[in-house]
């Protein structure tokens, strides 16, 4: 049964926390997140599956309903939890409807049973390559090296009229260069990318062994897709492969917005290195000209597929991508807030952003809350249908002038421990929010000549240092989120000359505070970040 969580209201500040000397230390990300649960306790329990969205309307297929996988070869990825439907989720009131696979012809229906596909929605049409799953015919568990194209609007209106007739509405081609599992599938323009992966036949189990055959395809790949209506067709197929650097599976792959405006992709994660059974923490960069691997900087959080949210700003030329969760080589303590290493990668609660500069150097954040369980893996980031975003999806930071509702997180595993603990398919859902606050390069602590704080963040004394040409009266205030006062450091008449105070922050809760100078000629603003 799935676990039951309380109602709660998340405020997540996306701020820079001090960690570790090993650790990257990123800049404030200029918004916040919020999530807040939503109880729909008649969604079903999925993970690892594909989607697309209608307007108001989800459709859902593929996946799993059961947790993380059993290692043991005979009851790994067993054809009974396999997600036999597909779902259709109204996002008013949360009403779900759903249709059999049975309803399907037997190549479609039994590749549409598989998990870890590839997919992308363009368009109208859904289109969803490889995966991993049984083959009932053969009785034998495949990487089906199909790709399948199911007409969103069409499939969508067929189940919520209850009369199931989808055959009309999915379309199937078979192409021996599209068998993977566990990778990723972008798009720019026509070029659609193959992200990394695996095809993988046979019996799953943790150790070598002659039950399955495995061959990562150590590549990104680009292709065209001519979709006539009728017959799908995969041209220009071409490989860039590095063994060294491509041998992933189970990745995060998501769009970016480059310093000079141009669009690219980021492959963030992925197992399994060669020498050990850890991911990888070096992003490679990659779009039409070819793909990168930045060697600078190591990612050492959420390596495993999780929901992701990518927003860049346009002035400051910086583009943020945030994880949510999922299974990482670090988790991040709670009492020391101090990063640690686990080789045996464990789910997390953490919340993580990176940031990517103007000068195309990468630093990485770990939020200062937390989810409340161990969320994230292989759960779903949708999209608001009204967001403003650049034609790939990236977020356009710079249009948002308050609150705004930017997607949802929805499914996933859940567990009850970080290392081997019981999981299932998660129910649960989240509405994301985003709130733009005064950007650091717009206003920075040391907005004015004559007004500095030190440090920040702080956790603890904070020294505020102004100066006045003439005796004025001064007001400094601290402000929460949602503008509320929370404190005032100072209030009253300085003589002209240098000042410098001390306040003691440890009253206040930790997050990202607005600090305002006021003066009778000066009224001026920063950010402040107070952690615990």
């Amino acid at each position: 049964m799935q676990q039951k969580l309380h109602r709660y209201y998340l405020i997540i500040c996306l701020a820079q926390l001090h960690y570790a000397a090993t650790a990257q230390q990123g800049p404030l990300p200029p918004f916040t997140i919020e999530l807040q649960e939503v109880v729909a306790p008649q969604l079903p329990g999925l993970h690892s599956f594909a989607k697309a969205q209608s307007g108001d309307k989800w459709l859902i297929v593929t996946g799993r309903t059961d947790g993380l996988h059993s290692f043991f070869p005979n009851s790994a990825f067993s054809p009974t939890e396999a997600n036999q439907s597909l779902f259709v989720i109204d996002t008013d009131d949360w009403e779900v409807w759903s249709a059999p696979l049975s309803l399907l012809p037997y190549a479609i229906r039994t590749s549409l049973s598989a998990t870890n596909t590839e997919f992308i929605q363009s368009g109208s049409q859904l289109y969803i390559i490889g995966g991993y799953g049984n083959d009932s015919l053969t009785d034998a568990k495949i990487t089906f090296p199909t790709i399948t194209a199911l007409q969103t609007d069409a499939v969508i209106n067929e189940i919520v009229a209850g009369s199931n007739n989808l055959a009309p509405y999915i379309r199937q081609a078979v192409y021996n260069d599209l068998a993977v599992t566990g990778g990723a599938l972008q798009k720019s323009g026509s070029t659609y990318f193959l992200v990394g992966g695996h095809n993988f036949s046979g019996l799953y189990t943790k150790l070598t062994s002659s039950f399955f055959l495995q061959q990562y395809t150590n590549s990104i790949s680009r292709f065209e897709l001519e979709d006539d209506g009728d017959n799908l067709t995969i041209n220009n197929f071409a490989a860039q492969t590095d063994t060294d650097n491509f041998h992933r599976r189970d990745l995060n792959a998501a769009p970016l917005i480059n310093a000079d405006g141009s669009e690219s992709f980021g492959l963030y994660g992925g197992v399994f290195r060669y020498d050990k059974n850890l991911p990888y923490t070096h992003p490679v960069y990659f779009d039409e000209s070819g793909a990168v691997t930045d060697f600078s900087f190591e990612q050492k959080m959420s390596q495993y597929t999780c929901p992701v949210v990518t927003c860049y700003d346009s002035v400051s030329h910086t583009m943020y991508t945030t994880f949510f969760g999922g299974i990482s080589l670090y988790d991040c303590n709670d009492t020391t807030n101090l990063l640690t290493e686990d080789t045996l990668v464990p789910f997390i609660n953490d919340i993580t952003t990176l940031t990517r500069s103007e000068d195309g150097s990468t630093t990485e954040s770990v939020l200062p809350v937390k989810f409340p369980g161990l969320y994230g893996a292989n759960a779903e980031f949708f999209p608001a249908m009204n967001n403003v975003t650049y034609p790939n999806g990236v977020l356009k930071l710079n249009t948002f002038t308050g609150k705004q509702l930017i997607g949802y997180i929805y499914g996933g595993i859940s567990t009850n421990n970080a290392n081997e603990g019981y999981s299932l398919a998660s129910n649960l859902l989240f509405r994301v929010f985003l709130t733009r606050t005064i950007a650091t390069h717009d206003i920075s602590p040391t907005a004015t000549d004559n007004f500095s704080i030190f440090p920040n963040p702080t956790g603890g004394y904070l020294q505020i240092s102004f100066s006045l040409d003439q005796a004025q009266h001064v007001s400094i205030r601290l402000m929460n989120l949602y503008g509320a006062e929370a404190a005032r450091p100072a209030e009253g008449t300085f003589p002209a000359g240098n000042h410098r105070l001390a306040f003691n922050t440890l009253q206040l809760a930790a997050g990202l505070y607005t600090i305002r100078f006021i003066s009778d000629d000066k009224n001026t603003a920063g950010t402040l970040m107070i952690m615990k």
